[in-house]
């Protein structure tokens, strides 16, 4: 029970530490000039593309995946918000 407890405490404080970094993101997201953030989503999707690519091969856990995959939604969902209010 006692492991079971440490490893809930360490999914919350990851899940903290992804919080404070999309927090972080977005005040660096709204600190660019407009021109630079419409680059942003697509030079993002590069980014992901290319992590995907160096995944294909690894041993990494679906867990991992998930979490990836879930937080490029939350990214993609900040720079479509960043971007309305832009315009």
């Amino acid at each position: 029970m006692e492991t079971l407890r440490d490893a809930l405490a360490r999914l919350s404080e990851a899940k903290g530490e992804n919080f404070a970094m999309l927090c972080l993101l977005i005040c660096f997201i709204n600190s660019l000039p407009t021109d630079k953030r419409k680059n942003l989503r697509n030079d993002f999707e590069k980014e992901v593309e290319l992590i995907r690519v160096e995944c294909l091969d690894s041993n990494i856990s679906e867990h991992f995946d998930m979490g990836v995959e879930n937080t490029v939604t939350a990214i993609r969902l900040l720079l479509s918000d960043a971007l309305k209010t832009s315009n």
